[in-house]
Order: structure tokens, then sequence, then C-alpha cells
């Protein structure tokens, strides 16, 4: 049977939340300025085919850690970001949670200006111990679904045959709609190690790596 491998020790994973500001660089041709200011510093390629162009600053808004972060939640392992950038969902898949031990969660952060607040932790209305929920994380464009993969699920299909949940945001409210299994399901296909949803939360891709097919053994998927 093919289980997921962990990464050893004790890990505090955090996300940070970015503005991206774009310095343009002149252009071939363009007249040149009298007196111009000093120039930032550029970023030096090692590449001899390197070509210039527009300097990314990266500006850290924030950190966002669980308001019950533990040692080994494994918080932040998958992220995802509304279309306005204005919600931030985070999993945290060995996260220990009234399913127990490994259990996973995934929260859900807002923004107002410049200041993030956790509004909600998710879990699966069946969590239990080692489901992993919270490895795949995907969010709609308005940011009022969520797709959550727990790829060690175990359901009809068998032992880890994986599951993903659907989300919905009503309000700051946050209630689990449905949970989706393969129609194949069977055990360790690891059904949710991978999720996406698309722009209006009506389509949802969840891949199966250890999925058997015509293919062959784990073959995979989606």
């Amino acid at each position: 049977m093919h289980s997921l491998v962990r990464p050893c020790g004790a890990l505090v994973l955090v996300t940070a939340l970015l503005s991206i500001v774009i310095i343009q660089t002149p252009r071939v041709g363009a007249q040149r300025q009298a007196a111009p200011p000093p120039r930032p510093a550029t970023a030096v390629s090692s590449s001899p085919d390197a070509i210039p162009g527009p300097l990314l600053a990266a500006i850290q808004q924030t950190r966002l850690q669980a308001s019950d972060a533990a040692q080994n939640d494994q918080f932040g392992q998958s992220v995802s970001l509304s279309a306005d950038g204005n919600t931030a969902i985070v999993g945290s898949h060995l996260d220990d949670n009234s399913g127990g031990t490994d259990a996973g969660s995934a929260y859900v952060y807002t923004r107002s200006g410049t200041v993030w607040s956790e509004q909600t932790r998710l879990q699966a209305s069946d969590a239990a111990a080692n489901d992993d929920f919270g490895f795949s994380v995907s969010l709609s464009a308005d940011g009022n679904t969520a797709l959550v993969g727990s790829l060690l699920d175990d359901n009809s299909g068998g032992v880890n045959a994986g599951s993903a949940y659907v989300y919905t945001r009503s309000g700051a409210t946050w209630s689990e709609q449905t949970r989706l299994q393969a129609s194949d399901a069977a055990g360790s296909d690891q059904f949710g190690i991978s999720v996406s949803l698309s722009a209006d939360g009506n389509t949802a891709l969840v891949g199966a790596n250890f999925d058997d097919n015509s293919g062959g053994a784990n073959a995979g998927s989606a």
C-alpha cells in the first residue's frame, strides 16, 4: 500500500502575502531625460542570453500563522488566493483537531486595507486521524468557494482512497457543501493530492496520483 511520504522534523511554515511593485526600465530609443534620478539596483543574471526587463520589488505585507499554531502542523503546505487578493486559504495538513492526530485543517484569512484576520478554520465533517486534509487547497476567483484535498481520507473506496471537500461562504460563514470522491475510488489512490477550482467555482479538478487505470498500477488520474 502506498502512503504519503512526509518530511521529517519539526517544521514551522509561514506564508508571506506580497505586494508586487513593477519598476519600468527605459525603452530602447527613448529620448534621454536630463539629469535622471539614480537608478535602482537591477538583478544580475549569469546567463549570456539574459534580456533586461522590469525589476520586481517584493514587499512583505504580513506573516500569517494559525491562531492555534502547534509544532509539526505544517501550516503553509498549500495556499491559494482569490482574484482580488483579499481572501487567502492556507492548508495545514498535519494539524491535530477534533478529528484526531494529523487530521488536518485549512485556514481562511481576509484582508481589510493592509490588515489580515483569520476568518475561520475548515475541517472535514468526518475528520479522522491521518487524513491529511489541507494537503491541497484552491479558491474561486471571488473567494467564496473553497476546494480542499484530503488525500489519505478513508472512504467507501478503501483506506487512503482520498477525498476532496467543497466549502462555500455566505457573508463570513463557511459551510461544507459536499465531499467528492472518485467514481472508481480504491484504496491508496490518494485522490485529493492536488486540486483546482475554476474562477466561478462551478468546476473542480482533483488529482489521484496512485490511481490504477488502463495505463497500469499507479498510473494516476484526475
